[in-house]
């Protein structure tokens, strides 16, 4: 079994290779076994998701005015599960400056999933038509995404 675990990186090594033109990091192609020790010997991880993804899903639109955003919710927690299997999802009050109406205050909904590099590679072209339907039918100057630790103010070029 060993055997064909090893085998097995050495392949997706190869794959990663061509996919992205560099060998990942071993933290992020290996499952690894080192939990925590209050776990014991019981558990095995299944998974690693290195990868990040947040977007935020503004309830106004043309800045100030509010909206009803419960379509796009519904699309961000439907397109990040089938993308990534799975997301959370809450209510988070925001605040930004306006170039035009200076500060506003809005009730947002952060949809974030984890991913790895080929699930994040995967999900690009899908993630970036959402962000700019967003753009377009809410009216919004930008719209916030993370991911892993960098935050992006993303919008429509000019």
């Amino acid at each position: 079994m060993k055997e064909l675990i090893s085998l097995l990186f050495r392949i997706f090594d190869q794959i990663s290779l061509l996919i992205f033109g560099q060998m990942p990091q071993p933290h992020q192609i290996q499952p690894q076994n080192n939990l925590p020790a209050l776990f014991g010997q019981k558990l095995q991880v299944a998974q690693v998701f290195n990868r990040r993804i947040r977007i935020l899903i503004p309830s106004t639109v043309a800045l100030n005015i509010p909206a009803d955003n419960s379509e796009f919710i519904e699309k961000a927690n439907r397109l990040f599960s089938r993308l990534c299997g799975g997301t959370m999802c809450q209510p988070r009050m925001g605040f930004y400056e306006s170039e035009n109406l200076g500060l506003i205050k809005e009730m947002v909904f952060e949809v974030e999933a984890w991913t790895n590099d080929l699930g994040l590679k995967k999900s690009l072209a899908a993630l970036e038509h959402f962000i700019v339907e967003i753009l377009v039918q809410l009216g919004q100057e930008t719209v916030f995404i993370s991911l892993d630790d960098r935050a992006y103010l993303l919008k429509l070029p000019k």
